[in-house]
């Protein structure tokens, strides 16, 4: 995966990993079988098998971290791929990220080297240590103060207390655009199973879906969102792509809510070489007989710019 010499040292450790993880996948793509005909040796759901089977995560040496994520629930194959798309709370844990490619190898039918292993383990460790650095501000060189006239400064004194006493009154007025609620869950937090499809293209056609206008387009960068009627509820999910003639890593996420809730975010990240489409999963209107809101939004890595639709219901 070609990464842009641009991008965030955080974006770089975190596309090495996925780069190292993609290399092993490819090995279960070329080598590998599996165990239906309608199953892909290289599919998350696949490998995921292999992962249970073989009780590759979590680790359970004494002092191994915690596991990030737990594999035993249904959705769990979206957390694979994840981490194939450089998801940074993916490929900073070292334990998964070697039972992906551990996995991989078992499927091409090979072992993992230990020069592989530890590549891997480095590289995670180094996204790891990316993601949590902090940046270093340099402290300004001291200026002098100005001479103030006596005039200048009585007019000063004025605003400042004009302004003091606005901020005491309402203190709202300078805060900003605040949101609803700071936290944000997980995608599949607090739904049932099968509520919220994690793979939209294996039931909509999004030329047979309505789409959003106007779209997400922008530059070099191609998404939009769509909706369409499944069982009752309308979906909707989001799309995105980049030009072939100057791609670009990006990605697309929807977020939703119901009235007085959380948001959720569903994401998928768009890699450089992707030459396809991406999308977030399929989130249906009305989630436990709630109502649902939503926003989809498209975004590029470098230089970083994102659009947004309105809320959608």
């Amino acid at each position: 995966m070609e990464m842009g010499t641009s991008a965030t040292p955080q974006q770089q450790a975190a596309e090495h990993v996925a780069e190292l993880l993609n290399q092993a996948r490819s090995l279960a793509r070329d080598h590998g079988s599996a165990p239906t005909a309608r199953t892909l040796p290289e599919s998350t759901r696949h490998i995921l098998s292999v992962i249970r089977r073989h009780r590759l995560y979590p680790d359970t040496s004494p002092d191994a971290p915690p596991a990030t994520v737990s594999l035993t629930v249904e959705s769990a194959h979206n957390y694979i791929a994840q981490t194939f798309n450089a998801d940074p709370r993916r490929v900073t844990d070292a334990a998964l990220v070697l039972a992906i490619a551990d996995a991989c190898y078992k499927i091409a039918d090979r072992e993992l080297d230990d020069d592989t292993r530890a590549e891997l383990h480095t590289a995670a460790q180094a996204a790891r240590a990316a993601t949590r650095a902090k940046v270093t501000v340099k402290d300004p060189e001291p200026v002098p103060p100005p001479k103030w006239n006596t005039a200048f400064i009585i007019a000063l004194a004025a605003v400042v207390a004009v302004a003091t006493t606005t901020w005491l009154v309402s203190p709202d007025l300078f805060a900003g655009d605040k949101t609803d609620d700071k936290t944000v869950l997980d995608c599949l937090d607090g739904t049932k199973t099968g509520e919220i499809i994690q793979d939209p293209a294996s039931i909509f056609r999004d030329e047979q879906a309505e789409m959003i206008q106007p779209t997400l387009d922008f530059d070099i960068m191609n998404g939009s969102a769509r909706y369409l009627s499944h069982r009752g509820p309308k979906y909707y999910w989001g799309r995105a792509g980049s030009d072939d003639h100057d791609p670009h890593s990006g990605g697309i996420r929807l977020t939703w809510k119901t009235a007085d809730g959380p948001w959720h975010e569903c994401r998928n990240t768009l890699p450089k070489t992707e030459r396809g489409y991406v999308r977030t999963p399929a989130v249906p209107t009305v989630i436990g007989g709630r109502s649902v809101t939503l926003r989809v939004c498209l975004w590029r890595d470098t230089p970083y710019t994102e659009k947004c639709t309105t809320d959608l219901t």
